[in-house]
């Protein structure tokens, strides 16, 4: 989903028993949102992970925006 600006909404959620959304992230590109995810990922304050979830629905886990980020 495109917002303004041609940014894009991203959206990180904590897993547990169940997904809880605790962020949204409007980002230029995925590889801007995904180094937010891994930042996101570092500054948790529980054991949960933190997945973000790319406009398309592709989730992306720690590993995959690392790829992302880095590539």
């Amino acid at each position: 989903m495109a917002v303004s600006g041609g940014e894009m909404k991203y959206q990180f959620f904590m897993v547990t028993d169940r997904y809880t959304h605790i962020r949204t992230l409007h980002a230029a590109s995925l590889r801007e949102a995904c180094r937010e995810h891994i930042k996101a990922w570092h500054s948790r304050a529980s054991s949960c992970a933190v997945v973000m979830r790319s406009p398309d629905g592709k989730r992306y886990s720690y590993n995959d925006s690392l790829e992302v980020a880095n590539g």
